[in-house]
């Protein structure tokens, strides 16, 4: 069962690091996406294509527009967090694990966390099914800042 909490000091530093993240998205869309526009762009020179430069335009339009919608989606769980300040407490047990779609996913026996992102493999393969974990996740944007298995700290450890 997981108890709602207010925010510590500890967490508190934690969410108002959430924004770097932010930037990080804007660097990967612009590393990543701008020149694979471009490239993608010369499928638009083929014999039914559009055009290199529409092409190009469209591909940049779709891909600012998923960036935007992600960002414009975090900040919002960001904001919900700074402003609320309230995380979930308590012991969850392991009920399933996925890796679909390369997301390491972890399933838990409580409703109001079903479902966790874990967000390194060695997180992952160092829990099982079955296992009583004790948490503290942030309600809106799932900051997590605590993790233990048996009295030990998995984030840290």
């Amino acid at each position: 069962m997981l108890t709602l909490e207010n925010f510590n000091q500890e967490d508190q530093r934690k969410i108002k690091a959430i924004p770097k993240t932010f930037k990080v998205t804007g660097i990967v869309f612009l590393a990543l996406c701008v020149p694979a526009s471009f490239l993608f762009g010369l499928l638009g020179l083929t014999k039914r294509g559009h055009g290199y430069w529409a092409t190009t335009i469209i591909l940049l339009a779709f891909f600012s527009l998923v960036t935007l919608f992600i960002l414009i989606k975090d900040y919002f769980l960001y904001y919900r967090d700074k402003t609320k300040q309230q995380k979930y407490k308590g012991v969850i047990t392991i009920i399933g694990k996925s890796t679909k779609k390369g997301a390491k996913t972890i399933f838990t026996d409580v409703p109001e966390l079903k479902k966790v992102s874990l967000y390194t493999d060695k997180l992952f393969e160092r829990v099982r099914i079955g296992d009583k974990l004790t948490i503290e996740i942030s309600k809106f944007s799932k900051t997590m800042f605590r993790l233990d298995k048996d009295q030990i700290d998995l984030l840290n450890h």
